[in-house]
């Protein structure tokens, strides 16, 4: 049976949700709807993949995964537009270190993040920043 991409985005869930402990407040593996007044949340999504199949290795698959990064832009407790840039820039760099210290591991034999962008989303009347990095996962032979 072929690897499954929930194993992998699975494992990229819980490897941010150990590293980004005390800097966001959840890193979930699907989707954010409502982050019901969390800030900053993390969510990793399924985003694709491609199963290469190699003549004495079998199939590699590379999965493409979504990494989203959703923080408050601002609140009434003096939270400012500011201090989302900041609280944005900071979740960033932190899950680049992440994705950097940990390229290859027992799970993956490499772990790509391509060029990010950022969104001014609206979820239930608040205004959010939203940034998505683009993951490229590549496993051993299945």
């Amino acid at each position: 049976m072929a690897t499954s991409r929930e194993t992998a985005r699975d494992a990229l869930t819980t490897l941010l949700s150990s590293g980004l402990s005390g800097t966001v407040q959840s890193v979930v593996g699907h989707r954010i709807s409502d982050p019901a007044g969390q800030t900053p949340v993390v969510g990793v999504l399924s985003a694709g993949s491609v199963r290469e199949r190699f003549t004495f290795q079998g199939t590699v698959p590379t999965f493409y995964l979504s990494i989203q990064i959703l923080v408050l832009a601002e609140d009434a407790t003096g939270y400012t537009e500011a201090d989302a840039e900041d609280k944005l820039d900071t979740v960033e760099a932190a899950i680049a270190g992440i994705l950097e210290s940990n390229w290859s591991t027992s799970n993956w034999s490499a772990l790509q993040p391509g060029r990010s962008d950022v969104f001014d989303v609206s979820i239930g009347g608040h205004a959010y920043l939203l940034e998505v990095i683009p993951v490229a996962m590549k496993l051993a032979k299945s």
